[in-house]
C-alpha cells in the first residue's frame, strides 16, 4: 500500500479503534450494572388491571430491572384519567346535503400517573411523586351524521352495526383507545424509572 492511500485510511482506521474501545467500555458497564428487583404496589383508578399488566411486561423487558413479588423497590402507581380533548371534527351529512353542523370525529384520550419509589429495606422514598403524562389520538364515525343511519321498518340503525369493521363508533374505538393508552403510559413510566439514577445508588446504603 503506498503511503497516500495509508494516510487516507488512517483517520477511518482511528474511528474504528475509538468506536470498538468505547463501545465495548459501554457495554461492559451496563453488563455489570446490578439489577434491582421490583414490586409494584395496588394502583388507584386501574379498574381493569390493563396498566399493571403492562408494568409487568415493560419492567421483565428491562435491562435494570426484574419484577419480584419480594422486591428491593415498591413502585406506587396513582392514575388519574383527564377529560378527552376534540380535535377532529368533519360536517353531519344526510342522504343528499351536507349540513353545516360540525360533530366531532376525533379525540385525544389523556391520562396522567402520578408515581413513586420506596425502598422496602429502608422504608425510604428513593424517588419523590413525579407526575407522567401519556396521550393516544383516536378516530370514530360519528353516529351524528344523518348519512350513518340506514332504516330497518320503522326504526334507524346505525350503519356501523353492518359496517363488517370499515366502521368503528366512538362507543367501539374507546376500548381499544384506552388499552392502548395504558400500554404506552406503562412504557413511559420504565423509560422514566430507568433515566433516574438516584434510587439506584441510594437502595445500596
Amino acid at each position: 500500500m503506498c503511503k497516500e492511500s495509508f494516510l487516507k485510511l488512517k483517520p477511518l482506521l482511528l474511528l474504528f479503534l475509538l468506536s470498538t474501545f468505547f463501545g465495548c467500555n459501554y457495554h461492559s458497564a451496563i453488563q455489570t450494572q446490578e439489577i434491582q428487583s421490583v414490586g409494584i404496589a395496588f394502583i388507584k383508578n386501574d379498574l381493569l388491571g390493563n396498566l399493571r399488566s403492562y408494568l409487568v411486561l415493560e419492567l421483565e423487558k428491562s435491562s435494570l430491572f426484574r419484577f419480584s413479588k419480594q422486591p428491593e423497590l415498591l413502585v406506587y402507581v396513582e392514575c388519574v384519567e383527564k377529560e378527552d380533548e376534540d380535535i377532529g371534527f368533519q360536517y353531519a351529512r344526510s342522504v343528499t346535503t351536507r349540513s353545516d353542523r360540525l360533530v366531532v370525529n376525533e379525540k385525544r384520550k389523556w391520562v396522567e400517573a402520578v408515581v413513586s419509589i420506596k425502598n422496602t429495606k429502608t422504608d425510604k422514598t428513593v424517588l419523590k411523586p413525579t407526575k407522567i403524562m401519556a396521550a393516544i389520538d383516536f378516530d370514530f364515525d360519528p353516529a351524528e351524521s344523518d348519512d350513518k343511519f340506514t332504516a330497518i321498518g320503522p326504526n334507524r340503525v346505525p350503519m356501523v352495526t353492518f359496517s363488517l369493521g370499515e366502521l368503528e363508533s366512538e362507543q367501539g374505538a374507546r376500548p381499544i383507545a384506552q388499552e392502548l393508552l395504558m400500554q404506552n403510559l406503562a412504557k413511559r413510566i420504565v423509560d422514566y424509572i430507568s433515566c433516574e439514577k438516584i434510587y439506584r445508588t441510594d437502595v445500596t446504603q
